[in-house]
């Protein structure tokens, strides 16, 4: 028995010996996946300053593309330009908010708010209205923009007409970009107004064609660098607001005493209550198989662990019961073999 129990609790030991070694690894891993969700937020936070637009990107391979082919500027001009990026200049910032809020009705409120953008200089850019106010169902969803600095404003407004459950902001800094652009427009403007004066100093059909030809390029370029400018100007002169708008659902209540439950209330009752079971159930089976994807490895790790400890612990067992088997058939010999002795020495 002693051995036995030595042997389990050297199994034990083993098993809390690995246990510290798989957590140590797997907070390692959380640590190392954390690190690469920060590098994949700043990449995404670059696109984000770009807002995902097929157009926008077309136009910032324009913008590069007559970067590359532009003349340097000399030495002086650069500085010059060093200066002018450094000297202070106003941030610009593109700012996107997404808010989720309970509202009386959606529909209603999704009309007020866009009322309200429009008023205070902004417009809609987007919205879906799908509720349904005879069962208090469904929702509604409204991308506004807001003149730049009005963002609190619209916050405070919000709160008036319902309950914000939650929202979060993302911005992204493009001043660099913002001023370096600037200065190649400048400097694309000052290319085109030399080359529109060198044609009226062509004297040659050659010289005519070469001159246009740069001319043409050169005024592609500014106007690419200028459809960027307009971007920039549109994303940063204007603050993203995306609200998500889902109706109160109120429980059914009777007063005691005073009146029964209607057939209406008690059939929006049963309704609700049988949605928010069924929305219950699936959404805790998908974060059950959400749990056993992100932990399937050290899942399998454990099952493997506590299986060859199974198998130890088990073996260990059926040994003792062997021996103690053993054990207890050679005393019944012993005592079968003595009360066979004694009964032959009675009958001599």
């Amino acid at each position: 028995m002693k051995k036995t129990a030595k042997r389990i609790w050297l199994c034990v030991l083993m098993l809390a010996v690995l246990f510290g070694a798989v957590v140590q690894s797997g907070c390692g891993a959380k640590s190392e996946a954390m690190a690469m969700d920060s590098v994949g937020m700043t990449t995404s936070s670059n696109g984000m300053s770009y807002m995902a637009d097929d157009m926008y990107y077309e136009e910032e391979v324009m913008v590069e593309e007559s970067a590359a082919e532009a003349p340097m500027m000399e030495e002086g001009q650069m500085v010059g330009g060093s200066a002018n990026e450094t000297a202070g200049q106003t941030q610009k910032l593109i700012l996107n908010i997404y808010i989720n809020m309970t509202v009386e009705n959606p529909s209603t409120a999704m009309s007020e708010i866009i009322a309200y953008a429009q008023n205070a200089g902004g417009y809609l850019l987007s919205s879906e209205d799908y509720y349904n106010a005879e069962n208090n169902t469904g929702g509604a969803w409204v991308t506004v923009r807001v003149p730049s600095g009005s963002s609190q404003a619209m916050e405070e407004y919000l709160e008036s007409i319902g309950d914000i459950d939650s929202s979060s902001a993302h911005a992204d800094d493009v001043t660099g970009e913002y001023y370096d652009l600037q200065a190649r427009i400048e400097q694309g403007e000052l290319e085109v107004e030399t080359l529109e004066e060198l044609l009226t100093q062509c004297t040659t059909v050659e010289e005519v064609l070469l001159v246009r030809d740069q001319l043409s390029r050169a005024q592609s370029d500014l106007e690419g660098m200028k459809g960027r400018m307009r971007v920039l100007n549109e994303l940063t002169g204007y603050d993203t607001i995306e609200i998500y708008l889902e109706p109160i659902y109120n429980v059914v209540n009777v007063d005691d005493g005073d009146r029964l439950i209607t057939g209406s209330e008690f059939a929006l009752g049963l309704s609700q209550g049988f949605e928010n079971s069924v929305r219950g159930f699936v959404n805790g089976c998908a974060n059950f198989v959400i749990f056993l994807t992100e932990n399937l490895l050290q899942l399998m790790v454990w099952a493997l662990i506590a299986l060859c400890i199974f198998l130890i612990i088990r073996r260990i067992i059926r040994k003792s019961h062997k021996r103690k088997l053993e054990r207890l058939e050679a005393k019944r010999a012993l005592l079968e073999a003595q009360k066979a002795a004694q009964t032959e020495n009675k009958q001599e």
